[in-house]
């Protein structure tokens, strides 16, 4: 039964005709949205889409552990709350660490650096291939980790660890190429950009394997992270399903594509936290709605510490799959024309930028000649004037605070800053 067949069809001019009476003497170009990657009409009726393959369902809902909390008995107490992955970065694997943890039904994501031992390394790569049943990725970033020593990307790029991974890993389930672009999300203003050099950082990541003649991995794990402009994450998410699909298709290379999604943490506000809850909230919504594969939580999101706060959360993502049924494999946002109109846009702005990077050699090649700084510098300033004059809002924060006197918005000289910075 068709519920719309009672209703006459209506034309796009014909709701061009109805909104232009309803803005009473405004012209209709009045509501078009200016945005870095072009003009979004509200009403135009979208003829090009991206190709996107099948849609994802979310299947990892996991914690970060470091330095900071990555003991057995924090891991054991985050898969209770409701994780089932755990991301470990850079740390030593010791004989009680997964002490009833039931590894064979959990993703364990293993990160590991250059500062990691060869002798740890050889730890971790011991225990995959002994625990042939238990799943997840052991992911390394030459690229993201040069970029993270230096804007300037002045020291030699170390692929150790790719190196000894192709030789030692017998366990070819923990196998992925890794990029790790959440620092994209904090170092720009918008998302388009932000896109840019995330692609640029996976095309020189294959760059890198083919010059190592290293066998390409045929799964990716590419990691971003997004805020509660939800709109603009959206189309990004969507944009950049499309761009990483159109990069293997010019390799030639047949790769499991998973986006993993963290919270842009230079956005979380220090006033007012309960509107946080409020703001992953949003950006979960879009994460899901936009079939990402893996959302990554991490302490600094808690509004207190202790572990209420931590299963408080968790239960976000969980509510909005479980009880919300977010978490449909299909996609939810076809015909949407603003959302679609902004991703075909942004793919398509970010690309050119893309090409833009290549011509100059590769995202390295850029880095070491000055350009990303000077990106990053102009959109930091950009986006820190933006907070000042509101052009941003940030509810309870530069907006709606009562206390606004108390920000101090020359207080940080930090890149990325982040927020809790200025007060």
């Amino acid at each position: 039964m068709n519920l719309w067949s009672s209703f006459s069809p209506t034309s796009n001019d014909q709701w061009r005709e109805k909104i232009q009476k309803d803005l009473k003497g405004n012209t209709i170009d009045s509501i078009n949205w200016e945005t870095p990657y072009g003009t979004i009409d509200p009403t135009l009726e979208v003829s090009n889409k991206l190709y996107l393959n099948e849609p994802a369902k979310l299947n990892e809902l996991s914690w970060k552990f470091d330095s900071n909390n990555c003991d057995n008995k924090n891991i054991l107490s985050h898969l209770k709350n409701g994780i089932n992955a755990i991301n470990i970065y850079n740390q030593p694997l010791n004989d009680s660490l997964f002490d009833n943890v039931m590894n064979e039904i959990i993703f364990n994501n293993i990160h590991l650096n250059n500062t990691v031992s060869s002798n740890e390394i050889s730890n971790w790569l011991n225990w995959m291939n002994i625990n042939m049943n238990a799943n997840g990725s052991l992911r390394t970033d030459p690229i993201g980790e040069a970029i993270e020593k230096s804007l300037l990307a002045n020291e030699k790029i170390n692929a150790n660890i790719i190196k000894i991974i192709n030789s030692k890993l017998v366990n070819k389930k923990y196998n992925c190429i890794y990029v790790n672009g959440e620092k994209y999300g904090n170092l720009f203003s918008d998302q388009s950009t932000e896109l840019t050099y995330l692609i640029a950082h996976l095309n020189e990541t294959i760059e890198l394997y083919k010059s190592l003649d290293i066998p390409i991995p045929t799964k990716l794990v590419i990691k971003t992270s997004i805020s509660a402009d939800f709109i603009q994450e959206t189309s990004k998410l969507r944009a950049l399903r499309a761009l990483v699909i159109q990069i293997f298709e010019i390799h030639k290379l047949d790769v499991n594509i998973q986006i993993e999604c963290s919270y842009k943490e230079s956005l979380l506000s220090p006033i007012d936290q309960e509107n946080n809850i409020l703001r992953i909230t949003t950006a979960f919504i879009s994460a899901i709605v936009s079939g990402v594969n893996s959302i990554e939580l991490y302490d600094s999101l808690c509004i207190k510490k202790g572990d209420y706060w931590k299963k408080m959360i968790t239960n976000v993502p969980i509510i909005l799959i479980e009880e919300s049924q977010l978490n449909v494999q299909q996609d939810v946002i076809d015909g949407s024309h603003v959302i679609e109109q902004a991703s075909y846009k942004m793919a398509h702005h970010s690309w050119s930028l893309f090409k833009e990077i290549e011509e100059m050699g590769g995202l390295i090649s850029y880095a070491q000649k000055g350009k990303l700084n000077e990106t990053v510098l102009s959109q930091q300033s950009e986006k820190l004037n933006d907070l000042k004059n509101s052009e941003r809002k940030v509810i309870g924060f530069n907006f709606f605070n009562e206390n606004i006197n108390e920000i101090d918005f020359t207080k940080s000289n930090n890149i990325p800053f982040k927020l809790k910075d200025f007060i």
